[in-house]
């Protein structure tokens, strides 16, 4: 199972960008025997974005929750010219004891798909807006 973004059709191969970022060429042949979906096409679309954060010591679960609650907010009261379907999600996730903690925040936004396109620019404003007020913080 291949799960990516379609970068190029051809003659003999449709070349497939994986989540991961690897490039992979699929026979047509086997994507027309295969089931494929298209999900761009539904009533929802949702972008996610996730960042790695700091927190000041001694001060992690205040700072979490307050950090948490004001993304969500931040993003369900803007303006990023498609209607939200639902309010946003931020999460704390990514706690690799490997090679120490680096906790990254996760968000997730449901936008209607009614009238999105293209959601570069988007899931770009997101990141940007989400950035600045983790610095702010």
């Amino acid at each position: 199972d291949v799960e990516g973004y379609v970068l190029k059709i051809g003659w003999n191969f449709t070349q497939v960008e994986t989540l991961e970022g690897s490039v992979t060429a699929i026979p047509n042949a086997t994507l027309n025997e295969a089931r494929t979906v298209n999900r761009t096409e539904g009533k929802q679309r949702v972008l996610e974005i996730e960042l790695p954060v700091r927190f000041p010591a001694g001060r992690f679960d205040k700072s979490c929750k307050s950090l948490l609650a004001g993304i969500e907010e931040l993003l369900a009261s803007g303006d990023w010219g498609v209607k939200l379907a639902q309010r946003p999600n931020a999460w704390l996730r990514g706690f690799d004891l490997t090679d120490g903690p680096k906790p990254m925040v996760k968000v997730e936004a449901v936008f209607d798909n009614a009238g999105l396109g293209e959601t570069d620019g988007v899931n770009s404003a997101m990141l940007v807006a989400v950035l600045s007020y983790i610095r702010a913080q």
